[in-house]
């Protein structure tokens, strides 16, 4: 998801990934449940500019850590 290098990822980036599209794909949630989602788990806060990858990968796969 970050395809540019930047170190980090924001939730325009995550938004736009083939997980949610998928997502919406298969009518399971729409952009604003995941936003929600987001919100409620505090994932994306406002005072940063991104999810770095190491924290990305510990909400989602924490299996892996």
């Amino acid at each position: 998801m970050d395809f540019t290098g930047r170190g980090f990822i924001t939730e325009q980036d995550f938004l736009g990934s083939i997980v949610v599209t998928r997502l919406q794909a298969a009518k399971l949630f729409s952009t604003e449940d995941i936003q929600e989602y987001f919100r409620q788990n505090n994932l994306f806060p406002h005072t940063m500019s991104g999810m770095t990858l190491d924290r990305f990968k510990k909400m989602f796969f924490p299996h892996l850590f």
